[in-house]
């Protein structure tokens, strides 16, 4: 609790100041008015403000991998409710969610996704699965913005975050609109948010590993092409665990269990 009333006090009076643009911009009845560009570019900054108070140390590598030419699908691993953040922080070209319908229950968090024009899906429900994957199929094929999708569906919840199934159907965007993928591998986040721990900074590593594009997909299926996305992911996670032990190193002094499960 300590920790939450520290952040609330560093960002309460930048929070009170934007909010009410951001809901206007996460109005179904006004977003209209506003370009996407200007409605990213401003959730853009605000999230990378909030971040800054919540004492982030962001550390990417990979940034040459990502397609210069045209849009394309990140594929990233899943461990904390940071993830959509984190990414958001790095982008400063128009980027969008699949984000999971819980997300309408986050303050601010909501109002950023919404207002970008995230498409939300309820899990449970196999047909807001089927619409939202359509949406996503959509938002690729306009060419002008980055889509997102967390493969997993959920956040690995275990202390040592191990990869969870990479669900197939995550890869039909890129599919259907013949977009490049781009896995990425992050690993960090999950401290970020987790009540019970404290530090001074709170290392976040993102790794953008080598795109996969549509010539080298078209004769293969999405289970296929999931595995070998999976595999990457998995194997560079494991790197990231490695450097984190020495990341973490000078923010630990007291020998904390950094290993947990997190939010």
């Amino acid at each position: 609790m300590i920790k939450y009333l520290g952040i609330l006090f560093r960002a309460i009076w930048y929070i009170v100041r934007v909010y009410p643009r951001l809901c206007r911009y996460a109005n179904p009845k006004k977003k209209s008015k506003y370009s996407l560009d200007e409605r990213y570019a401003f959730s853009h900054e605000v999230v990378k403000k909030v971040v800054k108070y919540l004492h982030v140390e962001f550390h990417v590598k990979g940034e040459e991998n990502l397609p210069k030419d045209t849009n394309y699908l990140l594929l990233p691993n899943h461990q904390s409710n940071m993830d959509p953040l984190i990414l958001l922080n790095l982008y400063d070209r128009d980027l969008s969610f699949i984000a999971k319908k819980e997300v309408e229950d986050f303050p601010l968090v909501n109002k950023v996704v919404i207002g970008i024009d995230g498409v939300l899906m309820d899990r449970k429900d196999i047909r807001s699965e089927v619409r939202a994957i359509s949406k996503a199929s959509e938002i690729l094929s306009s060419g002008k913005v980055v889509f997102a999708i967390f493969p997993e569906g959920t956040r690995s919840k275990d202390p040592n975050h191990t990869l969870l199934h990479f669900k197939p159907g995550a890869l039909k965007p890129a599919f259907n609109a013949s977009k490049p993928i781009v896995p990425v591998a992050v690993y960090g986040g999950f401290r970020v948010l987790d009540k019970k721990l404290r530090m001074k900074r709170y290392p976040v590593q993102i790794s953008f590993l080598k795109p996969i594009y549509p010539e080298e997909f078209e004769n293969k299926t999405t289970s296929e092409v999931m595995e070998k996305v999976r595999s990457e992911v998995e194997a560079e996670v494991d790197i990231l665990r490695q450097n984190d032990k020495t990341l973490t190193q000078k923010y630990n002094k007291k020998g904390v269990n950094l290993d947990i499960k997190g939010i």
